[in-house]
């Protein structure tokens, strides 16, 4: 697989100390710390239906967004910070994608990238032209424009876990072997080759990981004879 420098945003360090959260901790669902400067805490509270964002330069509650349904957890946030993407069913509409603003009393964009009830999405992650990758329990990738949910293409990987590249060029899905993937473009860009040689064909990847200059890409993988990494 040939990939272009793909690195990941610069990324400031923080000294502070503890930040209270302003709830028991019964109540936090999730925290997702992101990159961006200056860095962020998204708390999601899914008792609540809160997300509160803390600033992690000060330590100081930025933002309070409610409204938040329950059963939805964050996916990804956009590379300006100022948008999560969550993933949970809907009472009315079943299985979608929720596009949510991080400003006070902000609207959301829910999305139903597959048409049918019971296609459930399983991920999403946005990208660097503004769009939003999304994928269902079978397998399938699809890109769409945002704010309107319009398809840009389709890829019937059948893999799973997709993973985005530092700087969001590449996404990369897993199974049995990890497939690269062109965000841009939907093409396939080769296959990591295996660590096992013969016939060991029942090979699981565990996790994937790229090199912070997004040039490199090393998987974790499970055969019948232990772990490698490819």
């Amino acid at each position: 697989v040939t990939m272009q420098a793909d690195p990941a945003p610069p990324v400031r360090t923080y000294e502070i100390g503890p930040i209270p959260l302003g709830m028991e901790l019964d109540k936090v669902s999730q925290v997702v710390i992101t990159s961006q400067s200056p860095a962020q805490a998204l708390v999601l509270s899914s008792r609540l239906n809160r997300i509160s964002r803390f600033d992690l330069s000060t330590g100081q509650q930025t933002t309070t967004v409610d409204g938040i349904p329950d059963r939805f957890e964050i996916c990804d946030v956009s590379p300006d910070g100022k948008q999560v993407v969550l993933v949970g069913e809907d009472v009315t509409s079943g299985n979608v994608v929720r596009v949510q603003a991080l400003q006070k009393d902000a609207d959301s964009a829910t999305l139903q990238p597959f048409p049918d009830r019971y296609d459930k999405p399983v991920w999403a992650g946005f990208t660097n032209d503004g769009g939003l990758l999304v994928m269902n329990g079978s397998g399938v990738l699809r890109k769409l424009r945002l704010p309107g949910g319009e398809q840009v293409y389709e890829v019937k990987v059948r893999r799973h876990h997709p993973v985005l590249s530092p700087g969001r060029k590449y996404v990369v899905c897993m199974s049995s072997r990890p497939h690269v993937i062109e965000v841009a473009t939907g093409k396939l860009l080769g296959v990591l080759p295996s660590p096992y040689q013969g016939t060991d064909l029942h090979i699981e990847v565990r996790s994937v990981a790229f090199h912070p200059a997004g040039r490199r890409l090393a998987a974790l993988m499970r055969g019948k004879r232990g772990p490698r990494v490819g």
